[in-house]
């Protein structure tokens, strides 16, 4: 299975058009800039996906809302609770093998820091002591075979924004 992590994009802060809550947070013009010139670099790439999952979370909704919209995925847009911030990863790993995706299929988990380099970290080494940080709307790239809360994939890649965005801009 191939897993593609992608951190949500630039939020506006709390208090922002009466926004009180963390998870409310929208998307700035900036984010939604950045998000569609990585959506863009991902078209370039030739990524094709069955899924795309979402937290909750007001941001994360927005940024996968711009990535399904130029990649359409083969499936729905999910938003998943397991993604939300402070949720469990074994939670997530549970509902990922409910799933039938196969070993040939392909997701992209729209979530946050720092569960998402935990879950790099977990499924890449068996463990949290990876150093990685995704910096908003990067993406990486996970090869799984059976799917477990421990060692069992190998990173592919893991990309900057920046560089999404310029492939995105050339095309």
């Amino acid at each position: 299975m191939k897993l593609y992590l992608l951190r949500h994009a630039e939020a506006h802060p709390i208090g922002y058009r009466g926004c009180r809550r963390d998870f409310d947070r929208p998307l700035t013009p900036k984010g939604r800039k950045t998000t569609l010139e990585v959506a863009n670099g991902l078209r370039v790439l030739g990524i094709e996906l069955d899924a795309i999952w979402t937290s909750p979370a007001v941001r994360a909704l927005q940024t996968a809302e711009i990535v399904a919209a130029q990649l359409n995925p083969r499936g729905p847009l999910q938003r998943v609770d397991e993604l939300a911030p402070n949720a469990a990863l074994a939670s997530l790993i549970a509902r990922l093998r409910r799933e039938p995706l196969g070993q040939d299929g392909s997701v992209m988990l729209v979530g946050h820091e720092p569960a998402l380099s935990e879950l790099v970290s977990r499924l890449v080494r068996g463990d949290a002591q990876v150093a990685l940080e995704f910096k908003k709307t990067g993406l990486c790239r996970l090869e799984v075979g059976e799917l477990v809360l421990g060692r069992c994939g190998v990173l592919e890649w893991l990309l900057p924004p920046k560089l999404l965005a310029r492939l995105g801009a050339s095309a």
